[in-house]
């Protein structure tokens, strides 16, 4: 019994292990900190949170920024462009390899205590609503509330020409169907960086086997042009100078195929980089921070336009701003209250002296 006991620990261990290797290093929230922003959320009657990256850490995904642990300290990748995306059938294909690696692990990546602590305060009518800039489906996963997905969600798949919407879960199988010997590989290796929305980088002899979902025609062989941009593509900076490492192997060059108009090209229902917001999403965000009384900010360094629009806005309202976040963001001098702490031990001790 003891050695179950003590294994289970272990286990546990482990597993918390894991989960923080990505929520960079931070001290523990001001007490004063903590009364305060308890203060402003027990006065408020429309609380709206506005989420990032460094909400889901906690749970095993990194965020882009974070010094140290986010992506961009730890590799030379960036996140592929969108119109890199659509003029290139090579980009599609790297993009679709890797993100077929990393989605088993992604898929079932679990909320953590901050998205269940939100879920709780939806349930008492002490937060109103959550706008993320999130594709992980976390927030949905962590109980019923009024969610909106800024940029998307990494578990639907669209065409983007008929806009057939279709669950990614049902795409990997197809993927597998074309590709069996891809299940030896797995986002858990350590050589294999994953990315907040469901991305991994993988080497190039990883790659060069992978076949596109398409119409079935003449196998074509195709060397890579030394002049093309493989940063933009994806591809480290450690292989892009060796392009004649990589031999793509791939059926039709036009198409990965939708099964209800056949010949359009599948992309991840997710805002890229480069790409404008579907405008009935601008508006509903615009309209939810219209409602606030208080914009609880979380785990967002707000360098996208599409969320610090919503600062802008808030800010013009005089609507009260409180921002927990470690590390500096790009709306600090529009918040009366700033916690570089994690999310869930400030929110936490915040619950704890709201209910005394």
């Amino acid at each position: 019994m003891f050695e179950h006991c003590s294994f289970s620990r272990f286990l546990v261990t482990l597993i918390l292990q894991f989960q923080m290797q990505f929520v960079p290093k931070s001290v523990p929230p001001n007490p004063l900190s903590i009364k305060r922003l308890a203060e402003l959320v027990s006065a408020s009657n429309q609380t709206l949170a506005l989420t990032g990256a460094g909400m889901s850490t906690e749970s095993g995904l990194p965020d882009y920024r974070s010094e140290g642990v986010g992506l961009y300290a730890r590799t030379d990748r960036r996140p592929m462009e969108y119109q890199t995306f659509l003029r290139s059938e090579v980009s599609r294909k790297f993009y679709w390899a890797r993100n077929f690696i990393a989605w088993p692990y992604f898929s079932q990546v679990e909320p953590n205590g901050g998205h269940y602590l939100l879920s709780q305060w939806a349930l008492n009518n002490r937060l109103f609503g959550i706008i993320t800039q999130n594709v992980d489906r976390l927030h949905h996963r962590a109980g019923p509330g009024r969610i909106l997905e800024l940029h998307g969600c990494s578990h639907r798949v669209i065409c983007l020409k008929c806009g057939h919407i279709s669950e990614r879960s049902e795409l990997q199988k197809r993927f597998m169907e074309l590709n069996p010997s891809w299940s030896k590989y797995g986002a858990t290796k350590k050589e294999l960086a994953i990315a907040p929305d469901g991305d991994v980088e993988l080497p190039l002899d990883v790659v060069q086997n992978f076949k596109k979902l398409s119409r079935q025609s003449p196998l074509k062989e195709v060397g890579i042009d030394k002049s093309y941009n493989y940063t933009n593509a994806g591809i480290s900076q450690e292989h892009s100078s060796k392009p004649h490492y990589l031999i793509v192997f791939f059926y039709d060059y036009q198409v990965p195929s939708c099964t209800q108009c056949l010949d359009g090209i599948l992309k991840p229902d997710v805002t890229f980089f480069g790409e404008n917001l579907p405008p009935a999403i601008k508006a509903e965000a615009a309209a939810l921070v219209d409602q606030a009384d208080l914009l609880l900010c979380l785990g967002t360094s707000v360098q996208t336009f599409s969320s610090f629009r919503l600062l802008l806005q808030a800010n013009q309202l005089r609507i009260p701003i409180a921002i927990v976040n470690i590390g500096p963001t790009r709306a600090d001098n529009m918040a009366g209250l700033i916690i570089n702490s994690r999310i869930f031990t400030t929110l936490k001790q915040v619950d704890q002296l709201i209910a005394n």
